[in-house]
């Protein structure tokens, strides 16, 4: 089993790789672009991105550190890595709108321990280490204290993609019709990352994720998580829970994903039962 890491050493390495990522967003646009679905493109900056940062992290001191990437797939330490989404909201970004985000994650034994997620068009970044609250370009945030559902303004994650995308867009469109009636606004801005900072600084009261990738959990929720450190935490809406989360798909010792597609049905199935029994 590995030991922790040093995160006094891996927040400064994630920032100067994170440094580079955005860099190369800003100056150069998406032209090669696939479909790994009908709803899932993938550029040649996405491509970029992962290399940059993987080859950055590993050349530095960190290579004892193992790695998952959108591209790449997860090599290395299995107990202690790197996780990264090189853009979240890949659509956005290749129809110019400037709402996407690079996300950095270190996940140990499961647990996310740091996080940084870059805003490149938007101008801001935040972070977050476990025990040292969470930070937006060097400024302390906390969460909303909105508690009453119809004051809330709620990001809502995008319909489905993916082998079980029609089941994603039933179980969205119901969620989608209750929050529309009882929340003051609902808005799909198109990044999970976006979403979850927003959420972790104020911005939104609330979210609601269903069905998202292992790479879109591991370290924004430690963004809401450690900026709770100085303060009570909040008190927590009705209904609007982030929903399906999974466990991080961490690096095996052959260096291959397993998956589980039955259970991951089944926790889409009961996020939305669960979502739909709090707004009751």
């Amino acid at each position: 089993m590995s030991s922790a890491p040093d995160l006094t050493a891996a927040l400064p390495a994630a920032h100067a790789a994170v440094d580079l990522a955005v860099e190369h967003v800003l100056s150069h646009p998406p032209r090669d672009i696939r479909y790994k679905g009908d709803r899932n493109p993938v550029s040649e900056v996405d491509e970029a991105v992962e290399h940059l940062v993987w080859q950055r992290l590993s050349t530095r001191g960190h290579d004892e550190i193992g790695f998952v990437g959108e591209e790449t797939g997860a090599v290395g330490n299995p107990d202690t890595y790197w996780v990264l989404d090189p853009i979240d909201g890949t659509i956005n970004h290749q129809h110019a709108n400037p709402l996407c985000a690079i996300a950095l994650g270190l996940v140990h034994q499961d647990r996310p321990v740091l996080g940084v997620t870059a805003l490149p068009f938007l101008g801001h970044r935040y972070w977050a280490t476990c025990g040292h609250g969470a930070y937006r370009d060097g400024d302390p945030i906390s969460t909303s204290t909105t508690d009453i559902l119809n004051k809330a303004l709620i990001g809502f994650s995008d319909y489905g993609s993916g082998a079980d995308e029609g089941l994603r867009d039933v179980l969205c469109a119901a969620v989608d019709h209750e929050l529309t009636a009882r929340a003051q606004g609902l808005r799909r801005y198109g990044s999970s990352a976006l979403d979850l900072v927003w959420v972790a600084d104020g911005t939104l009261d609330a979210c609601v994720l269903l069905g998202n990738h292992d790479r879109h959990h591991q370290e924004r929720p430690l963004l809401i998580r450690c900026q709770r450190t100085s303060r009570a935490t909040p008190r927590r809406h009705r209904g609007t829970t982030a929903c399906g989360r999974r466990r991080p798909t961490a690096p095996t010792r052959s260096g291959s994903r397993s998956g589980r597609p039955a259970r991951r049905m089944k926790r889409l199935r009961d996020a939305t039962a669960e979502s739909r029994s709090a707004l009751a």
